[in-house]
């Protein structure tokens, strides 16, 4: 009687802390969490903004011995024409390597950094939509893999649907930063 209680005290006390420890104390879906660093800039006491970078700094990064792998992003408002009707949206243009690096796959489709390409000039401009905005703007269509958004006036392929969880920037899609 008193092993088997225990042993139901130890199974209910390690599924509550997995739900906590899942919910609560690492709450991004990311793998490595505690491995990522952001840089931002900072003036003095004055607040912090995005540290912005020109290609080469980029690449110099992304040669440190020191760092596992640089990721770059930018979000901003964009215009987006969805069969006809203009919005303006809130959007995110991702390096490449953004997901794979985050290690969270796409609930439906592939994501930009899946192909196997290697030259990003001769790829077709694609976009993954947020799950809210599927939800919001696609009333969560089954079919929408393969429909094109406009970003910006250039056409853009719907290549996948991140999960709810995924909330990076917070923003509605994302599409490939040039």
């Amino acid at each position: 009687g008193a092993i088997v209680s225990l042993g139901l005290g130890i199974g209910a006390a390690t599924a509550v802390f997995s739900a906590v420890e899942g919910l609560v104390l690492n709450p991004f879906p990311y793998s490595g969490a505690d491995r990522i660093v952001v840089l931002s800039q900072a003036e003095g006491a004055g607040p912090s903004r995005r540290a912005f970078l020109t290609g080469d700094q980029a690449r110099s990064l992304t040669q440190a011995g020191s760092l596992d792998a640089v990721i770059l992003w930018d979000e901003s408002w964009m215009w987006t024409k969805n069969e006809g009707i203009p919005e303006m949206v809130y959007g995110g243009r991702l390096s490449r390597n953004v997901f794979q690096l985050l290690g969270v796959p796409p609930l439906v489709g592939r994501t930009f950094g899946d192909d196997s390409r290697t030259s990003t000039s001769d790829l077709a401009p694609v976009a993954v939509l947020s799950y809210r905005y599927w939800q919001t703007r696609y009333a969560g269509a089954a079919n929408v893999i393969g429909r094109t958004v406009q970003v910006d006036g250039q056409q853009h392929t719907i290549i996948g649907i991140m999960p709810e969880r995924f909330r990076f920037l917070n923003v509605a899609f994302y599409v490939p930063l040039p």
